[in-house]
């Protein structure tokens, strides 16, 4: 009995460390205009996980906080708190030169298009003081972040990441940070 009862507590730690999941293929274009499939899975983590980087722009601040999903390769979204939400920014990650950002736009109480090409995603709110912030993004159907890892045209695709439909990205709202990395942009 004592032997159940250790194996049911282990699970039930288990699932909680490691509580989401994110399932993606990255596509490599440089060589193939219809693309290389580089890597694919599942992503397990838990909020302790994602790396958070405080930034200011225009004087406001927002948090930039991703995911490391393989191959050097990621995702994030840039989180404001907010009275209003009218929609956000989600990108893909890879070396600390790649240009990548995608635009959500709020088409309903918490439901979100991508403005350009295809993609739906529901996100859940913390609200504190009047303020909204974005705190889980499920990903209702697949959707794919392109990203430049030139920097060279910026209209250029050399990578894109595909989030598969059921994905949920989710983040500690920023009065409970769980870790915050340095931010690195060496490049010009």
């Amino acid at each position: 009995m004592k032997k159940n009862i250790f194996i049911f507590l282990l699970l039930l730690y288990s699932a909680s460390v490691h509580s989401e999941s994110v399932m993606y293929e990255i596509y490599d274009y440089t060589t193939n205009p219809d693309g290389i499939l580089i890597s694919s899975g599942t992503r397990q983590y838990s909020v302790s996980d994602i790396d958070i980087v405080e930034r200011e722009s225009f004087g406001e601040i927002h948090w930039a906080k991703s995911l490391e999903l393989d191959a050097g390769f990621g995702i994030g979204a840039s989180i404001y708190k907010k009275e209003k939400e009218t929609g956000f920014g989600l990108w893909a990650t890879g070396s600390p030169c790649g240009i990548s950002f995608e635009w959500f736009k709020l088409t309903g109480p918490g439901k979100l298009r991508k403005l350009k090409e295809t993609g739906l995603i529901s996100v859940v709110y913390h609200e504190e003081d009047h303020l909204k912030e974005i705190t889980e993004i499920h990903f209702d159907t697949d959707v794919s972040l392109k990203l430049n890892e030139t920097r060279k045209n910026i209209g250029e695709v050399t990578h894109r990441i595909s989030i598969k439909k059921g994905s949920v990205l989710k983040f500690s709202p920023n009065n409970t940070l769980q870790k915050i990395a340095a931010l690195k942009r060496p490049c010009s």
